[in-house]
């Protein structure tokens, strides 16, 4: 009985974000094994969910017209699963891995990103080894996922420029905690 239930519910449910995903050829739904995450590429960038799946990295968006092998400036998604730890933790231990890589990076807080589901991003700028060090990690969890929504930059002016895109794309995103239904 339950099943049959479900079905409709289901397909309800998932209706609209196939539709989501079929209007715009510039989005998609990444897919962590307890999360759900609904994205569109800036307006003027690609959404390449190819390139970047052997490096554990879901979607990377880019200006259109730059190529892999001229990227000035990036932003790419990546989520983490069987993450057990409080967010602030997971978010401490990251930029250690930073510092440990980088000792003279400089590590800023930034104000948190509301998205328009209600759910709150925390976001960290890294900054200061080199000129071309320019980049910002925005972090969410969702049960025992983690999603990760990078902008990286080699100029800091590329850096300014698009911060505020970076920051739209995240509010405009959309984050589904998925469960499974027995």
């Amino acid at each position: 009985m339950t099943q049959k239930i479900l079905l409709p519910i289901c397909v309800i449910l998932i209706t609209p974000l196939s539709l989501f995903a079929a209007d715009n050829l510039n989005s998609g739904i990444i897919y962590g094994s307890e999360v759900a995450l609904m994205v569109s590429a800036p307006e003027g960038w690609v959404f390449n969910d190819t390139s970047g799946l052997a490096m554990g990295i879901n979607v990377m968006m880019y200006p259109i017209g730059s190529s892999m092998n001229n990227l000035t400036t990036m932003m790419y998604i990546r989520i983490t699963e069987e993450n057990i730890k409080p967010l602030y933790q997971f978010i401490e231990e990251d930029v250690q891995i930073f510092k440990n890589e980088k000792p003279k990076i400089i590590v800023q807080s930034a104000d948190p990103i509301s998205m328009n589901g209600g759910d709150t991003v925390y976001v960290k700028l890294f900054s200061g080894v080199r000129e071309t060090d320019h980049e910002c990690v925005a972090y969410i969890a969702k049960g025992k996922s983690v999603v990760l929504f990078v902008l990286t930059c080699t100029t800091q002016e590329n850096f300014k420029k698009n911060l505020a895109i970076y920051r739209s794309m995240i509010r405009d995103s959309q984050l589904l905690e998925m469960k499974l239904i027995r």
